[in-house]
């Protein structure tokens, strides 16, 4: 007899079209594909006490450091116990293999905060459901300024798919080797890549706002839906995000003469401010002429 999933063991209608999904969502368990096949379950079906945001006893489960007391109790979990016995995987054993799953050592980590935007630094290592820690890291020759508690989002690449989550700084060590604690994350979610290929350039640009020449820039990489602008001018305005603005460069011996854009974000890097910005209502024309140029560059990359 085939071997029961917690979704239907407990019948809670949360899995792919189960008759719960419009009211509460797909449970994350369902979804799970790093623990396919523990315990003989599909996805995380018979490894549910280790995945956070579970709906079970009426409310929202929190982080498996947390619910793993409560889901010792639960008839599922003795259930799973029972029928696997000696070959049962605990907790632990699960939650190594989510985290050599997921984290490498050395793996380059994309870190966000209310300070710093797209600073990168590398994982040195971690302990499951505890921190991870990272090297500590630099902009301008010197330590960027993080502090116990501060929020950060992070983001990687893993088998050519995108992750992040949220968490908080627990340390920061200078001496003998600057490091970074990170509080371990409970929840770590799939992120979508960018629509479109983008290709790294080096192309003069000016910005206008309302008008007016905004800043001397420089195109440093490309897209069909937009671009990054390296910002040149010393004197150049303020920026805010999702401010419209028109954008004048050359391509292929054709200039896209006030490109109607848009930023959508700002950043600092290497002491440079950078604007993301998106190309909206685009002429065929000049899409036609983006698209070819990222031919070329794409054949001769």
């Amino acid at each position: 007899m085939a071997k029961l999933n917690c979704w239907e063991f407990k019948k809670c209608g949360r899995e792919p079209g189960g008759d719960k999904v419009s009211e509460f969502g797909i449970c994350p368990v369902a979804l799970e594909d790093r623990t396919d096949g523990v315990n003989n379950g599909k996805h995380a079906g018979r490894a549910c006490w280790v995945i956070a945001g579970t709906f079970c006893g009426g409310k929202i489960q929190g982080t498996s450091a947390v619910k793993i007391d409560t889901c010792m109790k639960c008839d599922f979990y003795k259930a799973v116990l029972d029928e696997e016995k000696l070959n049962f995987q605990t907790a632990q054993d699960i939650q190594d293999k989510i985290t050599r799953h997921i984290f490498t050592v050395g793996q380059p980590l994309q870190l966000n905060s209310k300070k710093h935007k797209d600073v990168w630094t590398n994982l040195t290592g971690w302990e499951a459901n505890t921190c991870l820690i990272a090297q500590l890291p630099y902009t301008g020759g010197a330590p960027i300024d993080l502090f116990s508690r501060d929020k950060c989002t992070i983001r990687f690449i893993n088998d050519d798919n995108a992750f992040g989550f949220e968490t908080k700084v627990i340390h920061v060590q200078y001496h003998p080797i600057p490091l970074l604690f990170l509080r371990y994350p409970s929840v770590i979610k799939k992120l979508p890549f960018r629509r479109h290929k983008r290709l790294k350039v080096n192309i003069p640009a000016k910005l206008y706002y309302d008008g007016e020449l905004a800043v001397e820039a420089l195109v440093a990489d490309i897209s069909e839906g937009g671009c990054l602008l390296k910002v040149l001018s010393i004197n150049a305005k303020e920026f805010s995000a999702d401010k419209n603005c028109r954008l004048t460069f050359s391509i292929l011996d054709t200039a896209l003469e006030r490109l109607e854009t848009s930023v959508k974000n700002i950043h600092i890097h290497e002491n440079m401010k950078m604007l993301g910005v998106e190309f909206n209502n685009i002429s065929p024309e000049n899409l036609k002429i983006i698209k070819s140029f990222l031919d070329i560059l794409g054949s001769s990359a």
